[in-house]
Protein backbone atom coordinates (compact mmCIF):
# COMPACT_ATOMS: atom_id res chain seq x y z
CA UNK A 1 0.00 0.00 0.00
CA UNK A 2 1.18 3.58 -0.60
CA UNK A 3 2.23 5.69 1.99
CA UNK A 4 -0.17 8.32 0.51
CA UNK A 5 -3.19 6.15 0.81
CA UNK A 6 -2.24 4.34 3.66
CA UNK A 7 -1.60 8.40 5.40
CA UNK A 8 -5.52 9.11 4.47
CA UNK A 9 -7.30 9.28 7.01
CA UNK A 10 -10.80 8.84 5.09
CA UNK A 11 -9.70 6.11 3.00
CA UNK A 12 -11.50 3.08 3.02
CA UNK A 13 -8.21 1.13 4.04
CA UNK A 14 -6.95 3.48 6.52
CA UNK A 15 -9.99 2.70 8.36
CA UNK A 16 -9.90 -0.61 8.10
CA UNK A 17 -6.42 -0.30 9.96
CA UNK A 18 -7.85 1.37 12.55
CA UNK A 19 -10.92 -1.29 12.75
CA UNK A 20 -7.73 -4.33 12.75
CA UNK A 21 -6.01 -2.70 15.92
CA UNK A 22 -9.30 -1.86 17.28
CA UNK A 23 -9.47 -6.04 16.90
CA UNK A 24 -5.79 -6.31 18.38
CA UNK A 25 -6.38 -4.91 21.25
CA UNK A 26 -9.51 -6.14 22.07
CA UNK A 27 -10.59 -3.21 24.36
CA UNK A 28 -13.37 -1.64 22.18
CA UNK A 29 -15.93 -4.52 22.54
CA UNK A 30 -14.44 -6.79 19.80
CA UNK A 31 -11.72 -9.14 19.89
CA UNK A 32 -10.30 -11.90 17.61
CA UNK A 33 -11.99 -15.29 17.65
CA UNK A 34 -9.15 -18.20 18.97
CA UNK A 35 -8.64 -19.02 15.47
CA UNK A 36 -7.66 -15.40 14.64
CA UNK A 37 -10.01 -15.37 11.58
CA UNK A 38 -13.23 -14.15 13.20
CA UNK A 39 -14.23 -10.64 14.69
CA UNK A 40 -16.53 -11.34 17.45
CA UNK A 41 -18.52 -8.23 18.93
CA UNK A 42 -19.07 -8.88 21.96
CA UNK A 43 -20.31 -4.89 23.58
CA UNK A 44 -21.92 -3.48 20.47
CA UNK A 45 -22.46 -0.01 21.97
CA UNK A 46 -18.98 0.19 23.36
CA UNK A 47 -18.17 -0.39 19.42
CA UNK A 48 -20.45 1.90 18.20
CA UNK A 49 -19.04 4.24 20.32
CA UNK A 50 -15.05 3.84 19.37
CA UNK A 51 -16.27 3.42 15.56
CA UNK A 52 -18.22 6.53 15.45
CA UNK A 53 -15.09 8.71 16.95
CA UNK A 54 -12.39 6.78 14.45
CA UNK A 55 -15.14 7.53 11.65
CA UNK A 56 -16.19 10.65 12.56
CA UNK A 57 -19.88 10.48 12.45
CA UNK A 58 -22.12 11.92 14.56
CA UNK A 59 -25.30 10.07 13.66
CA UNK A 60 -27.10 8.78 16.39
CA UNK A 61 -28.52 5.62 14.72
CA UNK A 62 -25.35 4.63 13.04
CA UNK A 63 -25.68 0.86 13.20
CA UNK A 64 -22.16 -1.11 13.97
CA UNK A 65 -23.87 -4.87 12.05
CA UNK A 66 -24.61 -2.35 9.05
CA UNK A 67 -21.11 -0.99 8.89
CA UNK A 68 -19.79 -4.36 9.10
CA UNK A 69 -21.92 -5.65 6.42
CA UNK A 70 -21.08 -2.65 4.23
CA UNK A 71 -17.53 -3.25 4.75
CA UNK A 72 -17.96 -6.71 3.11
CA UNK A 73 -17.84 -8.49 6.46
CA UNK A 74 -19.86 -12.14 6.68
CA UNK A 75 -22.35 -12.31 9.22
CA UNK A 76 -21.41 -16.07 10.71
CA UNK A 77 -24.22 -15.48 13.24
CA UNK A 78 -25.05 -14.81 16.60
CA UNK A 79 -24.62 -16.88 20.01
CA UNK A 80 -26.24 -15.23 23.20
CA UNK A 81 -24.97 -10.83 23.17
CA UNK A 82 -22.11 -11.87 21.01
CA UNK A 83 -21.96 -11.30 17.19
CA UNK A 84 -19.30 -13.45 15.02
CA UNK A 85 -18.42 -11.95 11.76
CA UNK A 86 -15.20 -13.43 8.83
CA UNK A 87 -13.57 -11.91 6.18
CA UNK A 88 -10.63 -13.42 3.83
CA UNK A 89 -8.96 -9.88 4.09
CA UNK A 90 -8.81 -9.49 8.04
CA UNK A 91 -6.80 -12.22 9.45
CA UNK A 92 -5.35 -11.56 13.24
CA UNK A 93 -1.91 -10.78 12.33
CA UNK A 94 -1.90 -9.73 8.75
CA UNK A 95 -2.03 -6.51 8.08
CA UNK A 96 -0.77 -7.03 4.61
CA UNK A 97 -3.58 -8.33 4.17
CA UNK A 98 -5.42 -5.03 4.46
CA UNK A 99 -4.42 -3.50 1.20
CA UNK A 100 -7.07 -5.63 -0.83
CA UNK A 101 -9.41 -3.72 1.41
CA UNK A 102 -10.95 -1.06 -0.71
CA UNK A 103 -14.50 0.04 -1.08
CA UNK A 104 -15.01 -1.73 -4.33
CA UNK A 105 -13.93 -4.90 -3.14
CA UNK A 106 -15.98 -5.15 0.00
CA UNK A 107 -18.70 -3.80 -2.40
CA UNK A 108 -18.49 -6.92 -4.71
CA UNK A 109 -18.29 -9.42 -1.56
CA UNK A 110 -21.03 -8.08 0.22
CA UNK A 111 -23.36 -8.43 -3.09
CA UNK A 112 -21.63 -11.76 -3.93
CA UNK A 113 -19.75 -10.26 -7.13
CA UNK A 114 -17.68 -12.51 -8.68
CA UNK A 115 -15.18 -10.72 -10.72
CA UNK A 116 -13.95 -12.58 -14.18
CA UNK A 117 -10.49 -12.93 -16.04
CA UNK A 118 -10.77 -9.10 -17.13
CA UNK A 119 -11.68 -7.35 -13.94
CA UNK A 120 -15.20 -7.16 -14.73
CA UNK A 121 -17.99 -9.55 -13.53
CA UNK A 122 -19.43 -11.96 -16.12
CA UNK A 123 -22.77 -11.67 -15.10
CA UNK A 124 -24.68 -8.78 -16.73
CA UNK A 125 -26.58 -7.85 -13.23
CA UNK A 126 -23.49 -8.36 -10.93
CA UNK A 127 -21.97 -5.68 -13.89
CA UNK A 128 -24.81 -3.45 -13.45
CA UNK A 129 -24.73 -3.49 -9.97
CA UNK A 130 -20.51 -2.72 -10.21
CA UNK A 131 -21.70 0.23 -12.48
CA UNK A 132 -24.26 1.36 -9.90
CA UNK A 133 -21.51 1.53 -7.10
CA UNK A 134 -19.03 3.39 -9.13
CA UNK A 135 -21.64 5.79 -10.28
CA UNK A 136 -22.73 6.66 -6.82
CA UNK A 137 -19.07 6.85 -5.88
CA UNK A 138 -18.76 9.71 -8.49
CA UNK A 139 -21.82 11.22 -7.31
CA UNK A 140 -20.39 11.29 -3.39
CA UNK A 141 -16.95 12.74 -4.87
CA UNK A 142 -18.56 15.31 -6.63
CA UNK A 143 -20.90 15.86 -3.44
CA UNK A 144 -17.56 16.41 -1.32
CA UNK A 145 -15.70 18.42 -4.36
CA UNK A 146 -18.78 20.61 -4.67
CA UNK A 147 -19.10 21.20 -0.08
CA UNK A 148 -15.19 21.66 -0.89
CA UNK A 149 -15.63 24.64 -3.31
CA UNK A 150 -18.24 26.13 -1.43
CA UNK A 151 -15.83 26.53 1.95
CA UNK A 152 -13.08 27.75 -0.36
CA UNK A 153 -15.73 30.68 -1.62
CA UNK A 154 -16.95 31.50 1.17
CA UNK A 155 -14.08 32.06 2.80
CA UNK A 156 -12.51 34.00 0.13
CA UNK A 157 -15.30 36.41 0.98
CA UNK A 158 -14.92 36.54 4.36
CA UNK A 159 -11.21 37.38 3.64
CA UNK A 160 -12.09 40.09 1.34
CA UNK A 161 -15.01 41.70 3.71
CA UNK A 162 -12.21 41.46 6.52
CA UNK A 163 -9.72 43.90 4.45
CA UNK A 164 -12.61 45.75 3.15
CA UNK A 165 -13.34 46.64 6.55
CA UNK A 166 -9.65 47.77 7.08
Amino acid sequence: MSTASKDNQFSFTYMMHGLHRMVSKGNRGIVWSACGKKVIIADRNKLRLALKRMLRRGDARFSVIGYMKKSGFIDEGTEGREITFTHPCFVRGRTDLLRNFTLKNAFCWAHDICVGDRGKPDCPLSLLKLRLFDLDRTMLNLRNSCLDLSLDIQNLLHMARSRAQE
